[in-house]
């Protein structure tokens, strides 16, 4: 499991790399999404792409699974979960969504 580059419409919320730094505080739970994938299914490889946005008051929200290939697995659940659970650095202006790809 690898996060991608996050894709930012705007510069006026956070900066990708306060993003992505904060995305990879998650890397340990999110790879324990991936090995459990892997798991239930050793043959799936695909990329499952997820879109949110960040409150200023720096809880994501709106987090949704906008591709097709891995949108009912447990791996798109799990990522999901997680993604809600994070806290980004505080700021003053709610972001354009954020889209993110995930390797799996």
């Amino acid at each position: 499991m690898n996060p991608g580059g996050a894709w930012v419409a705007d510069g006026r919320g956070l900066s990708q790399e306060a993003i992505m730094s904060t995305v990879a505080t998650a890397v340990p739970s999110l790879r324990a999404c991936s090995d459990e994938q892997r798991r239930l299914d050793p043959r799936l490889r695909a990329k499952l792409v997820v879109k949110w946005r960040i409150r200023h008051r720096r809880k994501p929200w709106g987090v949704e699974v906008i591709s097709n290939e891995l949108k009912n697995t447990f791996f798109a659940s799990c990522v999901v979960e997680i993604l809600k659970t994070l806290r980004f650095p505080a700021h003053t202006t709610e972001g354009q969504p954020i889209v993110m790809p995930f390797k799996f």
